[in-house]
């Protein structure tokens, strides 16, 4: 990629935000002597550069920056930006390009692949329901005989994103977690949402017994559409949902569920 720019001269270069993206997005900027703009939401010219939104402090503010070297590197966020309209006067010209390295010379081989856990990607999700810490707060449930306090809080947990992923599935919907699911050990961290987890541009959002710290805002303050399920009216994540619902999650989202479920069968 670096021997490419210098080759061409490029004004811009463009990668995805992924963790391979941002990866090579540095190291090409670290050859070429340019900065690298991350994580871009929006972006305009002006005065032949590029200027580029993106958040900072974990998503409370929008920062407009421009790179000043040459040339500009940016990653944009996935599903942050429409798709553009067809526009068949505007054409452009793919090249391939051969491996610069041999492939006797790579030092690392793929020796094979382990099918991952089944479901919707939260990359590519229009539509991600997520559950927090609350969905182990069901002292209703009757926990098998024999399990200790520790274990009968995972289990609880474990019900708890039944509802969750049953919300999911009618949706056609991927599968999100807050941090302190994931820390406490509720569900993987593949599923995992916020600054140090998956950042998401969903066209919808649901979030179910999430609180809404600011960690957590950081990965999907960007969603076209956020919806908040929680029973505490003074949680965070009511001042950035379009919809809030102050309620108990395990009464609502059967019912939200079964109401969807007939709707999209109709």
């Amino acid at each position: 990629m670096s021997g490419l720019a210098s080759e061409h001269q490029p004004e811009v270069i463009l990668f995805p935000t992924t963790s391979r993206g941002r990866e090579l997005a540095a190291m090409v900027a670290v050859d070429l002597k340019t900065g690298v703009l991350p994580d871009v939401t929006d972006l305009e010219v002006q005065d032949g550069k590029v200027l580029a939104t993106r958040p900072v402090y974990g998503g409370k503010l929008l920062s407009k920056v421009v790179c000043n070297a040459m040339p500009q590197i940016i990653t944009l966020r996935v599903r942050a930006f429409s798709p553009p309209e067809i526009d068949s006067s505007r054409t452009g010209q793919i090249d391939q390009v051969p491996a610069a390295v041999a492939e006797d010379e790579i030092k690392s081989k793929v020796s094979g692949y382990t099918e991952g856990q089944k479901g919707v990607s939260l990359n590519d999700a229009a539509v991600i329901v997520s559950g927090g810490r609350g969905v182990s707060n069901n002292p209703a449930l009757e926990p098998p005989a024999g399990m200790d306090e520790g274990e009968v809080e995972i289990w609880r947990a474990q019900e708890g994103f039944k509802l969750v992923r049953n919300l999911a599935g009618v949706l056609g919907a991927a599968v999100g977690a807050s941090r302190a699911a994931v820390d406490a050990g509720y569900i993987p961290y593949e599923h995992q949402v916020g600054q140090t987890g998956k950042v998401v541009s969903p066209d919808m959002y649901i979030a179910c017994g999430i609180s809404g710290a600011i960690q957590h805002q950081a990965g999907m303050r960007t969603s076209k559409v956020i919806v908040a399920i929680n029973k505490d009216p003074e949680a965070p994540i009511f001042k950035m949902a379009r919809f809030g619902v102050v309620g108990d999650l395990f009464e609502i989202l059967p019912l939200l569920t079964e109401s969807l479920k007939t709707r999209l069968s109709s």
